[in-house]
């Protein structure tokens, strides 16, 4: 089971998916600079903040992207 019960200022992960590997996928909105276990700067507002576990809970990877609203 994944040790994820951390919190983070102004971020909030809302879904999470099991992988082929037995770790996560987290995805979540994310205005916070580097900082704790976020490795990549804000890009601006709310930025979408997608991080990849393993089984037990360690960071394999992240990655911030900007989010981009539309007005139609």
């Amino acid at each position: 089971m994944a040790k994820y019960n951390r919190k983070w200022n102004d971020d909030i992960f809302n879904s999470i998916q099991q992988t082929r590997d037995g770790g996560y996928i987290l995805g979540g909105d994310s205005a916070s600079n580097i900082s704790g276990d976020k490795t990549e700067n804000s890009l601006g507002g709310y930025d979408y903040w997608i991080v990849k576990i393993d089984a037990i809970g360690n960071i394999q990877w992240e990655n911030t992207m900007v989010e981009i609203k539309m007005m139609i």
